[in-house]
């Protein structure tokens, strides 16, 4: 299928309450390519962050409440936040969850339970160059952020391939439009009649 094409005829075969998770390092695009898959399969769209944010007082951001309340405290909050949507949710749906949601066993434990993950992989010099575009964040070395990140990115893309359901490889050169497209496209195959989500690989993982 050409590169920008979109064929929706398996969506007919989608199982009811379908979920899927798009877990990633920070900055590889998980709530911009997720609202426009949602958009392109009909799904809902949520963000994890705004979950948690909907769940507290609502005068703190996300980085706030973290460095405010601790990183015991929001694995709690993220996890029961998700917890209590998923609880209510009846509708297909994709979640873009937070960078770091590979430290929070509980909440990957319950996303295994109710549905898919799919971790969007993007290559490690990319991504440094996203994070790094308004400054040094406070989760790497200012001091040597490179050598900080390299380390942060080699950890979280091992776990991830770990937990994940399947790997879909993203380019940085493609816009958001391209790579939701490829990763509705691989959706919509996953979806056909007669084929199960073991069956079909979208990239090989690396344990």
């Amino acid at each position: 299928m050409p590169v920008g094409s979109i064929h929706t005829g398996g969506l007919s075969y989608l199982i009811k309450e379908m979920i899927l998770f798009l877990v990633g390092i920070k900055h590889s695009g998980k709530t911009s390519i997720g609202k426009k898959v949602a958009s392109l399969l009909n799904f809902d769209f949520v963000d994890s962050d705004d979950l948690i944010i909907s769940s507290i007082d609502g005068t703190l951001t996300i980085r706030e409440f973290y460095k405010t309340k601790g990183k015991e405290a929001f694995v709690k909050q993220e996890y029961t936040s998700l917890k209590d949507f998923l609880d209510n949710n009846d509708k297909n749906v994709v979640v873009a969850t937070g960078g770091g949601i590979c430290d929070n066993q509980k909440a990957l434990s319950l996303m295994k339970d109710r549905g898919k993950i799919l971790y969007l992989s993007l290559d490690k010099s990319s991504l440094f160059k996203r994070i790094i575009r308004k400054g040094v964040p406070p989760f790497l070395d200012d001091k040597d952020p490179k050598h900080s990140f390299d380390e942060l990115y080699l950890d979280r893309d091992r776990r991830y391939r770990q937990i994940s359901d399947f790997v879909v490889p993203l380019a940085d050169y493609r816009s958001v439009d391209e790579n939701s497209i490829k990763v509705a496209n691989y959706l919509i195959k996953l979806t056909k009649e007669g084929q199960l989500w073991e069956q079909i690989a979208l990239e090989q993982h690396s344990l």
